[in-house]
This record gives C-alpha cells, structure tokens and sequence, in this order.
C-alpha cells in the first residue's frame, strides 16, 4: 500500500510539473504576444504626435483656407500671406547655451519656384467649379453652402486651436498632442452639427434665386424671385416647407450627424496634404512623423518601458518586476551595457530660434455673403419692400 501511495504522489508531483510548465510557456508567449501589441500602439501613438506637431507648424503658417469669401472658395485669388519660417525639434546649445531649432515652411501659391504650392483644395475646388458653371442649380448652392461654411467654421478652428497648441513646449504636444486633439475633435464634431443645423435655415435664400442663364454657357446669372412671380414665389415658399420637414425627418437625427463626421475627418485629414520645406528639403507629414520617432526616441522608448514593466509586475510578480527594473536601468545609464536604444537622433542644421507668431494673412472679400431669407436685409423683407414699393399708390 506505501508503494502504491507514493507512485501516485510522485505522478502527481508530475504532472503539476508539466502543468507549470505548460502554463509559464504560455504567460511567455502571451507576453511576448502583448509586448508587440503595445510596441505597435505606442508606436501609433507617437506617429500620430508627429501628425499634429505638423499641423501646428502649419497653423502658424496661417495658409488653411478659412474664409468662404475668398480663394479657394471663390476664383479671384487675392490672398496674400506672409511666408514664416516655425521652429521644429528645439534644443539647446551645449556650448553657447543658445536656444537652436530645425526650421519648416509651407510655400503658398506663386512664392515658390515650382509654382503652385498649397493653394487648393480638392473638395472645394470641386465645389467651386459648379457654382460657376452656367446651368448651376440653386438647390445644389444651397447644399453647397451649408457645406462650405462648414468647412470653413472647421479650417478656422484648427487654424485657431492647432497655433495655440503650437505655443506649448514641443514635448507637451508629442507627449499629450493625441489625447488632446481626439478631445477637441469631438467637440468641434459637436459644434458642427449645431451649426449645421442653423446653416439648414439661414442658406434657405438659395430657394428665392433663380438662375437667368438658359445658354449653360459662362457664369450663372443669379436673380431674386420676387413676389411679381407668384408661381416661383409660392415654389421658393414649398421648398422652405418641404426642407423643414425633410430636417425633422431625415436631418436632425442622420445627415447633418454623418455630414458633420465627415467634414471634420475631412478637413483634419486635409491637413497633413499640404507640403512643406524642412531642412531647406521637400517635405511632407510623413517626413516630420518618422522625424519625431528620431528626434523624440528617448520619450518614446521610456513610455514603452513603463508600460512594459507594468506588464511584467501584473504577469510575473514583484519579484520580475524588480529584475526588468534593473535591467532597464542598466540599459538606461549605459553603465554596463552600451546601447542607443534611449538615445535621441542629434538635430541637424540647427538655427536661432524664430518668433512663433502667427503668419499674416489678408483676404479682400470680394463677394457679398449670401443674404438669408429672413432677419434685417434678408432676401424675403427685400421682396416685400420692392413689392411695396411698385404697387404703392403715388
């Protein structure tokens, strides 16, 4: 009987074994498995800091199109803005103690030699083309003129916020820059469905032109509907009917949403295609997103490391967690193991700092605002005075 009870203690004491085993071979792999995923969102992270340090350089150039009264928006191109040099990846001279910098700037229009740079826009070049052209639709301007002040609320909003962020120290905007964009989008996507929902009545003046042009040739010939045509008249107030219904229907809870999603990805997305010189080279987002994982590596590789040994303390234990600690000071201080892996990229072509001021921008308007169909100087109180006026007893 003593034989027989120790066999089976001895294969249970196997077993366990081969279950440790089996089970710290897996928290390995598991480890390694999760370790890559991190390095992969750490990585994703900081790529998107370079994203936004980029468009705060370009905030300061000042070059976004914000005002739906001038180019792109209309053709004449009359804009004129002061070409900046900004300040990227700062340091500090260990000889003279001199604060240095890289330098960036985004060429506008014919400041460059290569000709055009930076001064279109697809969707609004698209938009702009059909309100010129000859059989252009009042209802189609209508809906394009909800769209482009929308664009343009959001260009002016990056334009403002983008700059102030660009006042922060560099660090602040690589280390926190996602976190706080992601939380100023939202609400930029809450403003513009609000705003939306104000453009849907305001630009309902649209439903009292109509445009004179039957050639389809040139430019459209837009003129007021006015209360000597009736018929035209009674259509423009249908419309105006029709359209707040369709707002409470079709509006409110599903297009002006999705509509306003769509504008703002599109218009912070629109940002990183502008171009650049950086370092007196070509460049573009891209360029400064694999600069700031360079430039920026130490952060980024000590962010990783804190995030890595929290792993290892929730898997393994203290006691791991304390021998990875070791390790990773070892690396850190280069004492014993010498390594570049916390170890930043030297800048290049450094330069004096230069003011971070906003580039001047001026715009002549050169196109009336689009009157609304109600309020002071609104398209319908101007019907009701010509009206008046022409069958007024003299």
């Amino acid at each position: 009987m003593a034989e027989t009870s120790d066999t089976s203690a001895i294969d249970e004491k196997k077993e366990t074994n081969k279950k440790n085993k089996k089970n710290e071979s897996t928290n390995i792999g598991s480890f390694i498995f999760k370790v890559f995923i991190l390095f992969l969102i750490i990585l994703a992270y900081f790529g998107c800091s370079g994203l936004i340090l980029y468009i705060c350089k370009l905030a300061q150039s000042n070059i976004l199109p914000t005002n739906e009264r001038c180019f792109p928006y209309v053709d004449q191109k009359i804009t004129k803005i002061d070409e900046i040099q900004t300040n990227i990846f700062p340091t500090t001279s260990e000889e003279s103690k001199t604060p240095l910098s890289m330098k960036m700037q985004f060429p506008y229009a014919g400041n460059t030699k290569e000709g055009k740079y930076n001064e279109g826009n697809q969707l609004i070049d698209i938009l702009r083309k059909y309100k010129n052209r000859g059989d252009s639709n009042f209802i189609a301007n209508y809906l394009i003129s909800i769209i482009e002040q929308i664009i343009s609320f959001n260009y002016t909003s990056f334009t403002y916020v983008f700059n102030m962020l660009n006042g922060f120290p560099e660090w602040f905007v690589v280390v926190f820059g996602p976190i706080i964009v992601g939380i100023i989008t939202g609400i930029l996507f809450a403003c513009d469905w609000v705003y939306s929902v104000w453009l849907w009545f305001v630009n309902m003046s649209w439903f009292f032109k109509t445009n004179e042009n039957e050639t389809g040739t040139g430019k459209p010939q837009w003129e007021d509907v006015t209360l000597i045509s009736p018929f035209n008249y009674g259509c423009a107030i249908g419309l105006i009917i029709l359209f707040s219904i369709l707002f409470f229907l079709i509006g409110i809870g599903g297009l002006l949403p999705v509509l306003s999603f769509v504008l703002v990805a599109y218009c912070l997305l629109s940002c990183l295609s502008y171009k650049s010189i950086f370092n007196n080279e070509k460049s573009n987002a891209f360029t400064i997103l694999l600069s700031v994982l360079k430039y920026y590596k130490k952060i980024v590789m000590l962010v990783f490391c804190i995030f890595v040994l929290s792993l290892v303390f929730s898997m393994f234990g203290t006691y791991s967690g304390i021998i990875t600690v070791m390790i990773i000071g070892v690396i850190y201080s280069g004492m014993l193991i010498h390594s570049d892996i916390f170890k930043s990229k030297h800048q290049e072509n450094l330069t004096p700092l230069v003011s971070y001021d906003q580039a001047t921008k001026n715009c002549i308007e050169n196109e009336p605002k689009q009157d609304t169909w109600f309020g002071n100087g609104g398209s319908f109180i101007k019907q009701l005075k010509k009206f008046s006026k022409k069958y007024s007893p003299k």
